[in-house]
């Protein structure tokens, strides 16, 4: 072997080993920072969409209790039981309705659209039951398991 397919041989040893290297630190890069960001974001959507849902689910069902003077009204709605493989929870702050995954410190919440007192927290998994309780002088909004 002459020295000059030595030296491409060895150039392309190299140029390989680069390569490798450069794939390696790609994935380590992905893996380590991208991935963790993308599915943080997700998961913020997520519990968006829950605590909408939610408050779209309480405002539809306190119209159907506002008709009469005294009323109770209770229903069940199916609910995932997590999101990605984080427990979350869903509960009233004031006169906002928020969702969090308390393993992550994410926590998103909507503004209730009732005028009403509320109270009560969702555990994640299974259904939501939510009563809303009327009657001349107040109104109160409980969810729970």
């Amino acid at each position: 072997m002459n020295k000059k397919t030595q030296v491409q041989a060895i150039r392309e040893v190299f140029q390989f080993g680069i390569g490798i290297v450069f794939l390696v630190s790609i994935f380590y890069f992905m893996y380590d920072y991208v991935i963790p960001q993308v599915e943080t974001y997700a998961l913020t959507l997520q519990i968006t969409n829950i605590a909408e849902h939610v408050n779209f689910l309480v405002s539809e069902l306190f119209k159907s209790s506002s008709q009469a003077i005294f009323s109770t009204l209770e229903n069940t709605y199916l609910m995932p039981e997590k999101l990605g493989e984080y427990s979350y929870f869903v509960f009233f702050d004031n006169e906002l309705l928020c969702c969090s995954i308390p393993d992550l410190n994410l926590e998103k919440c909507a503004s209730t659209m009732v005028d009403s007192s509320f109270q009560g927290v969702f555990f994640s998994g299974g259904e939501i039951k939510i009563r809303i309780d009327c009657n001349e002088t107040y109104s109160r909004v409980t969810i729970g398991n």
